[in-house]
């Protein structure tokens, strides 16, 4: 990710490293789909990813014609 001083633009990573969302994100981003990722042992999934874009993302996406969303928030 770029760093940028748009003052705009809500900072993705904590200084721990940890990734943060917009509190309202369910509803203020396209939901893109799910999926689980396979336990390592046995039977079941590990964890499950919920992928979300943001509305910038999806505007530049439709607006270049593109087929991959990059993160904008």
């Amino acid at each position: 990710m770029t760093a940028t001083n748009d003052p705009k633009t809500e900072n993705v990573v904590d200084t721990s490293g940890n990734l943060r969302v917009p509190g309202d994100y369910r509803t203020r981003c396209q939901f893109l789909g799910s999926w689980p990722v396979a336990a390592d042992q046995g039977q079941g999934s590990k964890e499950i990813h919920v992928v979300y874009a943001s509305p910038s993302a999806v505007a530049g996406t439709l607006r270049t014609g593109g087929s991959h969303l990059a993160l904008y928030w």
